[in-house]
């Protein structure tokens, strides 16, 4: 058996989605929104599905692609809009007790602003 984790560690995963594409390889981070420095990973390209270990807190989780990096990823609220221009995608905030599995975080393709 391997190290077990401490208990204070939370996680944070879900999906990530580009239409009907694979997606690049990104880099996700969660950026907490009391301060601090994001946590972030990297996956994969073609990888459907992300998961980072945090602290507890809240956050906006957001990744952009690693060899496009003006191609953003966001865990945000899609703003229907019919003509342009249209507002900004909001970020959807995240919080995640001590030790608690978040999933269903998932990521699409788009800029967000964080929550206001």
């Amino acid at each position: 058996a391997g190290p077990v984790a401490a208990p204070s560690t939370s996680t944070i995963a879900g999906g990530i989605r580009d239409g009907n594409r694979p997606p690049p390889a990104l880099r996700v981070c969660a950026h907490p929104l009391d301060g601090g420095t994001p946590t972030c990973i990297d996956t994969a390209a073609g990888a459907t599905s992300y998961r980072i270990e945090v602290a507890a807190g809240r956050y906006v989780v957001a990744g952009q692609a690693l060899d496009d990096p003006g191609m953003k990823f966001a865990h945000a609220e899609r703003i229907r809009c019919i003509r342009a221009p249209c507002p900004p995608d909001t970020a959807i905030e995240v919080e995640v007790a001590a030790g608690e599995a978040k999933s269903g975080i998932d990521l699409s393709v788009g800029e967000a602003l964080p929550p206001g």
